[in-house]
């Protein structure tokens, strides 16, 4: 009777820490869901990924940057200047998918007046879509630097401008551009040091008064097949 009554009492025993296994695993697997920006000091670090936001690309949205990265970056510079360049347009476009205030990334690259050759003003003769741009048109050298940058991205590169979501060249930006943002935006980008390019052909990277509220928390990038 003392024998079986052990027995019993040993399998009761395995069940409840099993159970108490399981209420562990159930607990942990879901707390970064429920409390996304929890105290990341305080999280395992095999939890932290799941803590962060993705950013899918499929093979049309790089398409997509590649287009607007052609249309964006000086073809002259060269070395550091024109890799900078590159990264900045392309972590920008990134940014503001990213942030959801524009929408997808499509809709981000096609936003009317944001980049001058898509879909800027008329007298620019933009494509007016980056649809209607042909592939064709896309230059090999930035294709080159978009496609290293991005899997330089994937493998858990930060962004080169951080959470910004503006930039602008004042040379080349109208008056009314410059004194309702684009100042700020210089400011910001000569204290921050995110300026991209040189001489006449440069970026200067920083955020509008009214895009603050819309910056993205940190996201990874995953590069679709």
């Amino acid at each position: 009777m003392t024998a079986t009554i052990f027995r019993q009492a040993g399998k009761l025993l395995k069940f409840l820490s099993a159970t108490t296994m399981v209420l562990a695993v159930v607990i942990v697997d879901g707390g970064p869901a429920r409390a996304p920006h929890s105290d990341r000091r305080s999280a395992c670090v095999e939890n932290e990924p799941a803590m962060h936001g993705v950013l899918i690309l499929s093979r049309q949205d790089i398409i997509d940057i590649k287009k607007v990265a052609t249309t964006e970056v000086v073809g002259s510079l060269k070395g550091k200047a024109f890799e900078d360049q590159v990264r900045g347009v392309v972590d920008t476009v990134l940014n503001r998918t990213q942030s959801r205030h524009w929408g997808n990334l499509r809709s981000v690259v096609n936003a009317k007046g944001q980049f001058s050759a898509i879909a800027g003003p008329r007298y620019l003769k933009p494509y007016g879509s980056v649809e209607k741009m042909s592939a064709r048109a896309i230059s090999p050298k930035v294709a080159a630097d978009v496609d290293q940058w991005l899997q330089m991205r994937a493998n858990g590169a930060p962004s080169s401008v951080a959470d910004n979501l503006s930039y602008l060249n004042p040379l080349y930006s109208s008056k009314s551009s410059l004194h309702g943002w684009g100042w700020s935006v210089v400011r910001q980008a000569k204290k921050s040091g995110y300026v991209m390019g040189a001489g006449k052909a440069t970026h200067y990277h920083g955020t509008s008064a009214d895009l603050m509220k819309y910056k993205p928390d940190s996201f990874s990038v995953v590069l679709s097949d």
